[in-house]
C-alpha cells in the first residue's frame, strides 16, 4: 500500500454528492495529496470491506447507509449515538469509528447566515436523520421551543422522546407555523410538505437541501428569509475534516464554489481490474442508454490483427499502451460514448491526461478471488505465474491510486449481476429512463 490517503463519500444514489469537489479544492489549497472519491453501495457489509481492501481511510456516508453504518462501526462518538446515524467512519486497522457531523453543519449553516436561535420558537418537519441532527444541534443552541412535525406519528412521538421536543401532526402545521420563529425543512428536496401559504415575511427556513427544493420555492413565494443547505454540507464536511485530520480546512469561499455543479456530457468511461466485468457492463450499458460503445482492447486487437497475449510476446507492452494511448486520445472528446479501457491504461502519464476530459469515469471493483475465478486461464500474459492471486493482489495495489484518483464513482460488482451493475451504473449517470 502506498502513503497516499484515500477518502471517499458512499450511498446511492451517489452521483450527484458534491463532496469530492468540496474536499478536491481543500486537498489542492493544502497540497495534501489525498484521494477523494465516491462509492455506489447500498450494502454496509460489502462496503467496509472494499474499503480495507482499497485501503480507504475515512468515509463520509450518506442515504441510506447512515443508520446502517451506526450499527456496524466498533465504536461511535457522543453525537452518533445520540443521533443513532453515522455520517463519517475512519479506519484504523481492523477498527473503526463512527461520527455524525451533522448537527455541526446545522449549527455552522445558522452561524454563517447570522441567525440566533436563543429564546426563538423552532419548528422541525421530517422525522429522518436530518431531523435528529437539527433536533440534536439546537439541544445546544437554546431555544425557547422546538415542535417537530412530520407523515409518521409514530416516528415524531419516538424521536420526541429520544431528543426532547414536543411532537405534532402534519394537519396542526398551520396553527404551529403562526408564531414560529424558525423552520427548518428536514425533508427531500422534491417532497411538498410546507404550502407557501404557511410561511409569513418575518419567518427563517433554513433547508436540509442544497439543491432546488419544493420548500425553496414556497419560501421564494412567500417572501420569507431563506438559508439552503450549503451551509449545511460544508458544515459537515469541514467537521469530518477535523475528524479525518485533526483540524478543520481552510478556504471556506473557495470550497463553497465547489457546490455549484458544472454540465456534464454523457461520455462514460469505464475503469478496472481484468475480470471487474467492464466490457460486458460497457457494451450492456451503452445499448441501455443509447451510447456509442468502444473496448480499447478490441480495438486494438482489429487494428494490429493479433491477440492481446500475441502483442505483449511478439511487440512488448510498450507497444500495446502506445495503441492504447492514441485510443483513449481520440475517444475523450467524443460525446454519447462509451469507452472500457485495458486495466493498465491508469499506469501511463499521458493516457491518465486524456481520461480527465470524460464527463464521467467509473472504477469498476471485483475482489480479487472472485475476478480472477471470471478470468480465462491463459488469457491475461500478467497473470501467467506460478501465484496468479498474489500477482492481481500486487497488481491491484500498484493501480490502487491511479484508479481512485481518476475514478468519480467506484462500483462494486463482486456480488451483483452485470444487469444490476448496469442499473447502478444509468442510475448514477441520470440515464436510467
Amino acid at each position: 500500500m502506498s502513503a497516499v490517503e484515500i477518502f471517499a463519500v458512499a450511498g446511492a444514489p451517489i452521483r450527484h454528492s458534491r463532496s469530492p469537489d468540496i474536499f478536491h479544492r481543500w486537498f489542492a489549497q493544502s497540497k495534501t495529496g489525498a484521494i477523494y472519491t465516491r462509492i455506489c453501495s447500498k450494502d454496509i457489509d460489502r462496503l467496509f470491506g472494499m474499503c480495507r481492501v482499497l485501503g480507504i481511510r475515512g468515509l463520509n456516508i450518506t442515504s441510506p447507509l447512515k443508520e446502517e453504518a451506526h450499527d456496524a462501526v466498533d465504536e461511535l462518538s457522543e453525537p452518533a449515538r445520540a443521533v443513532k446515524a453515522v455520517n463519517t467512519v475512519v479506519f484504523e486497522g481492523k477498527h473503526s469509528r463512527g461520527h455524525n457531523t451533522d448537527p455541526d453543519g446545522v449549527s455552522y449553516a445558522l452561524a454563517e447566515a447570522g441567525i440566533d436561535v436563543a429564546a426563538k420558537k423552532v419548528v422541525v418537519v421530517g422525522a429522518g436523520g436530518a431531523a435528529r441532527a437539527a433536533l440534536y444541534a439546537l439541544k445546544q443552541l437554546g431555544p425557547s421551543h422546538v415542535t417537530l412535525v412530520g407523515r409518521s406519528p409514530r416516528r415524531v412521538e419516538r424521536l420526541s422522546t429520544e431528543l426532547p421536543c414536543t411532537p405534532a401532526e402534519l394537519g396542526e402545521l398551520a396553527e404551529i407555523l403562526d408564531d414560529c420563529d424558525l423552520l427548518v425543512s428536514c425533508v427531500p428536496a422534491g417532497a411538498d410538505a410546507v404550502p407557501a401559504e404557511l410561511l409569513r415575511p418575518d419567518m427563517t427556513v433554513l433547508d436540509a437541501a442544497y439543491t432546488d427544493s419544493k420548500i425553496r420555492q414556497a419560501a421564494q413565494i412567500a417572501r420569507c428569509r431563506y438559508v439552503d443547505g450549503a451551509g449545511w454540507l460544508l458544515g459537515q464536511a469541514r467537521s469530518a475534516h477535523r475528524v479525518f485530520f485533526g483540524a478543520p480546512p481552510k478556504g471556506k469561499d473557495l470550497s463553497r464554489r465547489a457546490l455549484t455543479a458544472a454540465p456534464r456530457r454523457p461520455s462514460v468511461l469505464l475503469l478496472g481490474m481484468m475480470g471487474s466485468g467492464k466490457t460486458t457492463v460497457g457494451r450492456k450499458l451503452a445499448a441501455r442508454c443509447g451510447l456509442g460503445f468502444t473496448d480499447s482492447d478490441w480495438e486494438i486487437e482489429r487494428a494490429s490483427g493479433m491477440t492481446i497475449s500475441e502483442i505483449f510476446r511478439v511487440r512488448g507492452e510498450e507497444a500495446f499502451r502506445q495503441a492504447e494511448r492514441e485510443i483513449v486520445k481520440k475517444a475523450a472528446f467524443q460525446d454519447d460514448k462509451v469507452l472500457v479501457l485495458g486495466g493498465g491504461a491508469v499506469s501511463n502519464p499521458q493516457s491518465l491526461s486524456a481520461i480527465a476530459h470524460f464527463d464521467t469515469k467509473i472504477f469498476l471493483y471485483c475482489s480479487p478471488p472472485v475476478a480472477l475465478d471470471r478470468i480465462e486461464k491463459g488469457s491475461r500474459p500478467l497473470l501467467e505465474v506460478d501465484d496468479p492471486l498474489g500477482r492481481y493482489v500486487e497488481i491491484l495495489d500498484e493501480r490502487r491510486d491511479a484508479y481512485l484518483r481518476s475514478a468519480d464513482l467506484v462500483i462494486d460488482t463482486t456480488e451483483e449481476s452485470i444487469d444490476d451493475v448496469v442499473d447502478n451504473v444509468a442510475r448514477e449517470i441520470g440515464l436510467s429512463g
